[in-house]
């Protein structure tokens, strides 16, 4: 059986390599002629249309993935903060004045970014692909797969503003103290920089290869949004019905641990520069749904839905329905 993709496997960067692209299957219904058909003829839901609806002043991050890194390290939980604090509870930092000493800060802090970056490849990869990388962006740097920083001292970073990446899209600064979205037509990819005015900085890269996919009949449950002193990466999804229907309903369930505004953006499946439309959405602290119609002719196309939240959040639900 062949398995279709929105993109081919591979394409060629700017540079003439070859770089895994980030793609999802698509069903065999879809075809290059009807897709642009279905884009242009989508009606994407107006913010008055949208409806929120709280279901819990409890925050809920039960469901997730328990950290196989650091076996006496306990918390469950998918905030950086408190990730932290129990590994410099446990995990003894030398404090000599000796340039060879053995644990110094900013390993306390990677050692947190990985687990917390670990639990959430773990997490999407029940249902796709994501790739995963941190540590000290200086010495010995910072590289996932076609995705890197450029190493320098962290006070570099630090008086310039931003850290250096490259990517299959080009050099992308990334700013420092929080998080950069790289997006090329067929590239999804995150850099989180966080750079003192020291010699070792903190960095952080995610790239999605496949995409998890919701549709009608399978949703997607407790995944996290890895976050990294306190910056809160985005995360993608495909929302696709995989059935030939003209209107779909959708449910985004979400547990915050405060009040705060969501930004959903859905995303051109064959060009993911190509923003469809973007929408804040405002949410309590708890569990609140989030639920909107999406409908077209002659079929509902898939859609990237970037969601992009400002704290500690979990995705508990991802479901679509024929409406």
């Amino acid at each position: 059986m062949v398995v279709k993709y929105n993109f081919p496997y591979t394409c060629e960067n700017i540079e003439g390599f070859e770089y895994l692209t980030t793609r999802f299957k698509v069903a065999d219904y879809v075809t290059e002629d009807n897709i642009y058909e279905a884009l242009d003829n989508i009606d994407i839901p107006k913010p008055s249309e949208i409806i929120v609806r709280k279901i819990s002043d409890r925050v809920d991050f039960s469901g997730l993935t328990k950290n196989k890194i650091f076996d006496f390290i306990k918390t469950n939980s998918p905030k950086f903060s408190e990730i932290l604090s129990e590994i410099k509870s446990k995990i003894p930092l030398d404090n000599t004045e000796d340039i060879n000493r053995e644990i110094c800060e900013w390993m306390l802090d990677m050692c947190a970014a990985n687990i917390e970056l670990s639990c959430f490849e773990d997490e999407y990869n029940r249902y796709s692909n994501v790739l995963t990388g941190a540590g000290d962006g200086n010495i010995p740097g910072v590289r996932i797969s076609e995705l890197s920083f450029r190493s320098e001292p962290g006070y570099s970073v630090h008086n310039r503003g931003y850290a250096i990446a490259f990517s299959p899209v080009g050099i992308v600064d990334c700013k420092n103290y929080t998080k950069t979205t790289i997006v090329g037509k067929n590239f999804l990819g995150c850099g989180l920089v966080h750079a003192d005015y020291t010699y070792q900085w903190c960095g952080a890269l995610i790239r999605w290869v496949i995409l998890a996919k919701a549709k009608i009949g399978r949703k997607l449950t407790n995944i996290r949004f890895p976050s990294f002193f306190g910056i809160v990466s985005p995360n993608f999804f495909v929302q696709d019905p995989e059935k030939k229907v003209e209107a779909i309903r959708v449910i985004v369930r979400l547990s915050s641990d405060k009040d705060q505004k969501v930004n959903i953006s859905f995303l051109n499946p064959i060009d993911y520069r190509k923003t469809l439309d973007s929408l804040d959405i405002s949410v309590d602290r708890g569990v609140c749904d989030i639920e909107y119609s999406i409908a077209s002719y002659p079929y509902v196309p898939p859609v990237v839905l970037k969601l992009d939240p400002q704290t500690t959040t979990v995705l508990k639900e991802l479901n679509v329905l024929e409406r």
